[in-house]
């Protein structure tokens, strides 16, 4: 009976040993598992960095992007002042032109008048050669 005592304890014994090998494996690919924990706490933490600095960056445009719009807003008031002193001055320009229009209405007949007196001349020339005028009269 002690034999078979025996023979069950060295089974046993023999069990134990490969439970024991077992939980060293499983031991060491906790500490694997636990090290790649590790490497990705330490990437999330770059990543996070990274996604301050995003951050910052993006505040950043933001403020320019405000600063452009105000610089656009200002440019497309001074358009808008330039383009009524635009308007006012093709209104003088229109009106500078009617002037011109009464200007050369005059002298059309200013014209016709010399044409007129360029006739009388050539009429009393044509009468009176010697060019005595009370002759005429």
């Amino acid at each position: 009976g002690c034999s078979v005592l025996l023979q069950c304890c060295s089974v046993l014994l023999q069990c134990c040993s490969v439970l024991l090998q077992c939980c060293s494996v499983l031991l060491q690919g906790c500490s694997v598992l636990l090290q790649c924990c590790s490497v990705l706490l330490q990437c999330c933490s770059v990543l996070l960095q990274g996604c301050s600095v995003l951050l910052q960056c993006c505040s950043v445009l933001l403020q320019c992007c405000s600063v452009l719009l105000q610089g656009c807003s200002v440019l497309l008031q001074g358009c808008s002042v330039f383009l009524q002193c635009c308007l006012v001055l093709l209104q003088c320009c229109s009106v500078l032109l009617q002037c011109c229009s009464v200007l050369l209405q005059g002298c059309s007949v200013l014209l016709q008048c010399c044409s007129v007196l360029l006739q009388c001349c050539s009429f009393i020339i044509f009468w009176n050669p010697r060019g005595n005028l009370f002759s005429l009269i």
